[in-house]
């Protein structure tokens, strides 16, 4: 957008999408500029709660347009996405929760972009979180191998 429209056209998109992310959240949710382009968002999400349905609304929302002088610029998103549940969330250390959810972020990237790849953490891998979170790629390839996290992919949606 910037190269294209400006750094003014840039402004008004990361405001709008702001504003829809924000609109998005509930009371028990926080976001925040995290730098650049990037936002992240912090929400407690009921234990049923379908992670990937949320995630592709999410996408929804952010590839809404953005009116800017009499054109409507679109923008697609690539999602990192970490959930930790009950005492995993807890005894989470929240930068070890950033440092995770932007490694699924670049993985996003990665992957053609405009998607979002969610962290899961299960059998052994939720007793190893409390220990020492992999925090490198070549470790949560690792874990990857012993099963102790998923990756899921979500698509954004058409």
């Amino acid at each position: 957008i910037n190269d294209q429209h400006g750094h003014a056209a840039g402004d008004e998109v990361l405001r709008g999408v702001g504003a829809r992310l924000l609109g998005e959240l509930d009371r028990h949710g926080e976001l925040f500029r995290w730098g650049g382009e990037e936002f992240l968002l912090v929400q407690d999400v009921p234990a049923d709660a379908d992670i990937e349905a949320w995630l592709a609304r999410l996408q929804r929302v952010v590839q809404r347009d953005t009116p800017w002088v009499g054109q409507m610029l679109r923008v697609s998103a690539s999602m990192g996405c970490l959930v930790l549940a009950g005492e995993d969330a807890e005894d989470a250390r929240f930068d070890t929760a950033v440092r995770l959810a932007d490694t699924a972020l670049y993985m996003a990237k990665a992957e053609g972009r405009a998607c979002a790849i969610r962290f899961v953490f299960a059998g052994e891998g939720l007793d190893a979180w409390h220990r020492q979170p992999p925090c490198r790629r070549d470790e949560l390839q690792a874990w990857r191998e012993r099963g102790w996290v998923q990756v899921r992919r979500v698509p954004a949606p058409e």
